[in-house]
């Protein structure tokens, strides 16, 4: 087994991995990037007299040169950092440079479309970063979750097919989808979404929330528990999965192991109140009154209720 290991990866390096097999398609590259930005070409000087003239680093045991990053790079570093710290108008003003010195790249577009406030620029930057890169599929999701804020669901249906077509497995694409549908009252067309999302992407929790709320609409909560008990195994403490399978157990007059999930779901929730309603039925339910009313007027002065 590890003769037949080895010499099946010499022969796929032999195939398709030696460097003179793609020499003329690693010189396309360069010279339709060169000419993208402008850059001229002339012939250079050997590696050794570069080397000796400039003093480049080079990598460890090699001579390949570490010529690290350029100008574009270093202001989207710098807009990264920004971002990070919540200066959004600093890291604007970066992307904004790193578009003017690469106008012909894609990635200050799509961070630009990302963190620009206005929907309008945002929608303009992230449909130019779709048409620059067009294999890439987060340009279009992004672009498909600003459109749909923005109350254009056709548009934002659009760009995530097309993010879905770019990368099915991505999984992320078919449940926005399945949102849109669920939405317009198409309950199937929603579930089978969803149904691909996770199935797609089993690390994604959504689509799996989503289903067994769908299950508990239709009284099918055996069901709903099952689909959140399998998805906890992979992500115990998201908060919206205990939330469901909270409220499925409730469901179930389950009370004791309801109370767990909802105490996990409310230590990182979006939407406190909800929860606290949860945790408020759970209370009733153990014949805790007191604990109850306390919860439901914690809930009423809760930010998202």
């Amino acid at each position: 087994l590890r003769a037949a290991a080895a010499s099946g990866a010499a022969r796929a390096v032999a195939e398709g991995r030696l460097e003179r097999a793609h020499a003329g398609a690693r010189l396309a590259f360069y010279l339709a990037t060169a000419s993208q930005l402008a850059y001229p070409l002339a012939p250079r000087a050997s590696p050794d007299a570069i080397l000796g003239r400039f003093s480049y680093p080079t990598f460890s045991g090699s001579r390949y040169v570490a010529l690290g990053g350029g100008e574009t790079e270093r202001a989207l570093t710098r807009g990264l950092a920004a971002r990070a710290a919540g200066e959004l108008a600093e890291a604007r003003r970066c992307f904004t440079e790193a578009r003017r010195l690469a106008p012909r790249a894609y990635m200050p577009e799509l961070l630009l479309g990302e963190t620009e406030e206005d929907p309008t620029l945002s929608i303009e930057a992230l449909t130019r970063a779709s048409e620059l890169n067009p294999r890439s599929c987060y340009a279009p999701y992004l672009l498909g979750l600003r459109l749909g804020l923005t109350g254009a669901a056709d548009q934002a249906a659009a760009a995530f097919q097309r993010a879905r077509a770019l990368a099915p497995t991505f999984g992320a694409a078919q449940q926005r989808l399945g949102e849109l549908a669920e939405a317009a009252g198409r309950e199937s067309e929603a579930a089978e979404l969803y149904e691909e999302a996770a199935l797609q992407n089993a690390s994604l929790a959504l689509p799996v929330v989503r289903l067994a709320a769908a299950a508990t609409r239709a009284g099918r909560v055996d069901k709903a528990v099952a689909l959140l008990e399998k998805t906890l195994e992979a992500d115990g403490e998201y908060w919206l999965t205990n939330l469901a399978i909270g409220t499925a157990y409730v469901e179930q007059r389950r009370f004791h192991e309801a109370r767990v999930h909802l105490a996990r779901a409310l230590d990182g929730a979006d939407d406190r109140a909800a929860v606290l309603a949860e945790l408020a039925r759970v209370e009733i339910g153990l014949g805790n009154l007191d604990a109850a009313r306390a919860l439901l007027a914690e809930e009423r002065d809760a930010p998202n209720a």
